[in-house]
């Protein structure tokens, strides 16, 4: 009598005592569906988890008034849908209420100033209400607040004098630069006199309005700006870029200083 004697080893090689041709097969079958399985996993994981190639359709052009120069997005009317607010170059911010389905309503004016330059979103007197905050870019500008009423409509924008008489504000940021929890504003204005470069930094009264403009030396033209904590000190910095020397400037608040005072971080980087 002949006896059979399986053995699975820890590689899953079947041996046999008869060494005859089934268990060769047995074993090749074995090692098909290993790498069958394996070419699925990588099949599974490189190519139909791929996200397809972003596309986007054809562009849609909406309305809204002469020489629109930047855009920002909020919930302006509180229906859960995305709407636009557009500065417009010859004069004020064009609100354009969304529907929903990527279409927008027939776009609202509402006058600030006469060269405007920008708009920023945010709410800025505590309300869950979203504001805007505009800049006119002629010489002599001022940024504007415009508060919303929640239903999509924006009360008469209130004016606050920012750089020089020699200077035109540009762009817009927000943050909490006292550390007080109210929004501030900080605004660039650009000039042909050097000493009128500047980023001018509003304190926010937690109300909607906010305190008389100070003035901070930055490069040659100053354009963007924005907020952000660049040395993990818990407080809001802000960097700008100068157009005019192609360089960013870093203004932070020193660390040990219970007031407000800003500063260049040494000199300005050149970028490449």
């Amino acid at each position: 009598m002949k006896h059979l004697t399986l053995c699975w080893s820890p590689k899953f090689h079947l041996s046999s005592s008869l060494h005859d041709s089934h268990a060769y097969s047995d074993r090749l079958a074995i090692r098909s569906a290993v790498v069958v399985a394996l070419v699925f996993v990588w099949w599974y994981a490189a190519v139909a988890q791929t996200p397809p190639p972003a596309s986007f359709a054809a562009a849609r052009n909406d309305e809204v008034g002469r020489s629109v120069v930047s855009v920002a997005t909020g919930d302006f009317n509180g229906d859960g849908k995305p709407d636009l607010a557009a500065a417009l170059n010859q004069g004020g911010v064009g609100v354009l209420l969304g529907n929903g389905d990527g279409t927008f309503q027939t776009a609202v004016n509402y006058p600030a100033g006469s060269n405007t330059a920008w708009v920023a979103v945010a709410d800025l007197n505590g309300d869950g209400k979203l504001d805007l905050a505009v800049t006119d870019g002629g010489i002599a500008g001022k940024v504007y607040v415009l508060l919303g009423n929640g239903n999509g409509t924006f009360q008469t924008a209130v004016g606050y004098a920012v750089g020089s008489a020699d200077s035109g504000p540009r762009s817009i940021a927000v943050g909490d630069f006292d550390g007080n929890g109210k929004p501030d504003l900080a605004v660039t204005n650009d000039s042909d006199t050097p000493a009128d470069n500047t980023v001018s930094v509003l304190l926010g009264n937690g109300d909607g309005t906010f305190k008389a403009a100070a003035n901070y030396p930055v490069g040659t033209f100053p354009q963007g700006v924005g907020a952000g904590d660049f040395n993990s000190d818990g407080r809001s910095d802000l960097v700008v870029t100068n157009s005019g020397d192609d360089t960013v400037g870093v203004l932070r608040i020193p660390l040990r200083r219970t007031s407000w005072q800003c500063r260049n971080d040494a000199a300005y980087r050149r970028i490449p």
